[in-house]
């Protein structure tokens, strides 16, 4: 299957990068020079790649927002794979840039893993194709705030947030960013530690409550969008998105080894890290579908957990820092071994074994329903 291939051919490059002493940046660009390649042809594979191909023409009045429905239309001419494949570009290009700009050179190798291997970020990502641009839209937020100087940074800050916003609502999520200018100091270890046991005691409270979480989008708009997500979560069983004891485990252990090296990180290092902790946060109090909200901030995760295991790798003993990057790694690992082999059971990722491509003569095209294939 090609996504395999491209995945063993990225372990390759990533072996002749560290033998170049890291020196070889060229590698790094031609993995990520593949990932946009399977953004762009992949064809039929992801759920709702239908909803995008078969509307692309002709567009139901309303049924995305402004900038996107712009896009559409200018790129109309070309086609949907061309659009698709430019789209893809800028989000390849927006998370090759940031790893090499936020993650030390010695690390590239796991932040690149750690989305290339991991279904439930390449393939989640690949599958909401419309949010995945406002996502990376939205990653340049915290760097323009973090690393250009004066106030204007704001100015352009909040256009980028804009922009992200009218290519998909759930961007919202991301008005939370501009906090972090604002935080002056590093938290001490009590404080660390309290957090993190705040962490492990708030795994599904809000949706516990659907009312209160439809009135927290409703102050953003984003309610009547996400109205038939919520109906679905109220009549399911929440047991059905329980996360299972090892994976519960992998995430105590990021959060509570983020928190702990906070003190060791460099400032702009120690606020990508509040990020991906946040992402945490939203991912335990926000399940199925409503985990695309907890995107915006996750997708920082393969930036933050390197910089945690660089800390943990130049300050700690090999026996503590081995075991850590083992454990954030078996989770990915697992899951893309399910998936490949067929034995995910995540309904979303059942076509993702075959990897239909622009290429293959033979598609299933039908409906996403492990069911009817």
């Amino acid at each position: 299957m090609i996504y395999n291939i491209y995945v063993l051919l990225s372990l390759v490059l990533l072996y002749l990068y560290y033998k170049s002493n890291y020196t070889k940046i060229e590698y790094i660009n031609l993995i990520f020079a593949g990932l946009w390649v399977m953004f762009s042809i992949e064809y039929y594979t992801t759920i709702d790649y239908r909803v995008y191909y078969e509307n692309f023409q002709f567009p139901p009045k309303g049924l995305w927002e402004p900038i996107y429905e712009w896009l559409v239309t200018i790129f109309r001419p070309t086609g949907y794979i061309f659009f698709n494949a430019c789209m893809a570009a800028f989000e390849i290009f927006t998370i090759c840039f940031m790893v090499k700009r936020l993650v030390y050179k010695e690390w590239y190798w796991l932040a690149i893993l750690l989305f290339i291997a991991d279904p439930n970020v390449v393939f989640n990502f690949m599958t909401v194709k419309r949010q995945f641009i406002s996502m990376a839209v939205a990653m340049w937020i915290p760097y323009v705030l973090l690393f250009k100087e004066g106030k204007t940074r704001f100015l352009y800050a909040f256009i980028i947030f804009l922009v992200a916003v009218n290519i998909h609502t759930a961007a919202y999520m991301s008005i939370l960013f501009f906090i972090l200018p604002f935080v002056k100091k590093k938290p001490g270890r009590v404080v660390l530690i309290l957090v993190a046991v705040l962490f492990v005691c708030c795994s599904g409270l809000l949706v516990n409550n659907l009312k209160i979480l439809y009135k927290l989008l409703s102050l953003t708009g984003m309610a009547s969008r996400y109205e038939f997500y919520l109906d679905i979560l109220e009549s399911s069983d929440m047991d059905d998105f329980a996360v299972g004891p090892v994976e519960s485990i992998c995430r105590i252990v990021s959060v509570f080894g983020m928190l702990w090296c906070i003190p060791k990180m460099s400032d702009a290092e120690y606020k990508i890290t509040l990020i991906s902790i946040a992402g945490y946060f939203f991912a335990a109090v926000l399940f199925a579908d409503m985990w695309r909200l907890a995107w915006y901030f996750t997708m920082f995760n393969c930036i933050a957990l390197p910089n945690m295991i660089r800390v943990f790798w130049n300050e700690y003993a090999k026996f503590i820092s081995i075991p850590i990057l083992l454990l954030i790694l078996l989770i990915p690992l697992r899951q893309y071994y399910n998936v490949m082999s067929g034995n995910s059971s995540a309904h979303q990722m059942y076509k993702v074994q075959y990897f239909y491509t622009i290429f293959d003569d033979k598609v299933d095209k039908s409906f996403y329903s492990q069911e009817e294939m």
